[in-house]
C-alpha cells in the first residue's frame, strides 16, 4: 500500500514537473521528461503518455506515441487507458493508414467496446448521482 502511494505521488509530481517546465519554457527539463516517457512507454501506458503529450502541446512526443499506438494497436486496444480516448482521437487513430490491425473487424470490435464501456461508465455515474440525491 505504501509503495503504491509513493508511486502515485511520484507520477503526479512527474506530470507537474513536465507541465511547469513546458509552461516556463525550460526546454532541457521538457526534453528529459519526453525522453523518460518514450523510454517507459508500453502497451499499458501508451495512451496515457499520448494524452500527456497532447495536453502539454508536445507534437513531437504526440507523434512518437501515436506511432507506438499504431504499431501495437492489437495489444494497446485492450488496455484500460484505451477506453478513455476521446471519440475524436479514437477516430483519428482508426482512420490513419499507419494503423497496424489484424483486420477491420478488430477495429470495429474495439470501437464497439469503447462505446459500450463509455455508456456503462456514464450509467454508473448517473446511478451514483441518484444514490447521492436520495
Amino acid at each position: 500500500m505504501i509503495a503504491s502511494w509513493y508511486l502515485h505521488v511520484a507520477v503526479v509530481a512527474f506530470f507537474q514537473v513536465l507541465s511547469c517546465a513546458n509552461e516556463l519554457g525550460i526546454n532541457e527539463v521538457v526534453r528529459e521528461c519526453m525522453l523518460y516517457l518514450v523510454q517507459q512507454c508500453n502497451a499499458d501506458n501508451a495512451v496515457l503518455h499520448y494524452s500527456i503529450a497532447e495536453n502539454n502541446k508536445l507534437p513531437e512526443l504526440s507523434q512518437s506515441m501515436l506511432k507506438f499506438i499504431y504499431d501495437r494497436f492489437s495489444e494497446i486496444a485492450v488496455s484500460e487507458h484505451f477506453m478513455y480516448i476521446p471519440a475524436e482521437k479514437l477516430r483519428t487513430i482508426i482512420d490513419d493508414d499507419q494503423l497496424c490491425a489484424k483486420n477491420e473487424l478488430e477495429i470495429f470490435d474495439v470501437c464497439v467496446l469503447c462505446v459500450y464501456r463509455r455508456k456503462i461508465t456514464a450509467m454508473n455515474r448517473s446511478d451514483a448521482q441518484l444514490v447521492k440525491m436520495t
